[in-house]
């Protein structure tokens, strides 16, 4: 809800029309680098920074909170997926059969 907030407040019908292009794609990053320890506060923690700067009017500021938030997210995704590769048969094999 926070991003389609900040998309449709934007005023910019072609950010939010890509942006609801996206969706399905930021709902999966979403749900997988939650599951990273500590993302899910660390990204709510993101999320107020931007608000505050969006209420105060800091455009550049929201913008660089904006992208770290987006590398941070990208970094945790990139971190689950290590993880579920590390795992026994998470190497996109099939399992071989003993």
């Amino acid at each position: 809800a926070f991003h389609r907030i900040v998309w449709e407040t934007s005023g910019n019908q072609r950010l939010l029309h890509m942006a609801e292009m996206l969706m399905g794609q930021v709902r999966l990053l979403i749900s997988t680098s939650a599951e990273v320890e500590g993302r899910l506060p660390a990204s709510m923690a993101e999320h107020e920074g931007i608000l505050s700067d969006v209420e105060r009017g800091d455009v550049d500021s929201a913008e660089r909170h904006m992208r770290d938030h987006v590398r941070n997210a990208g970094t945790a995704l990139l971190a689950y997926l290590g993880a579920e590769l590390s795992l026994p048969g998470g190497d996109g094999q099939a399992p071989e059969d003993t």
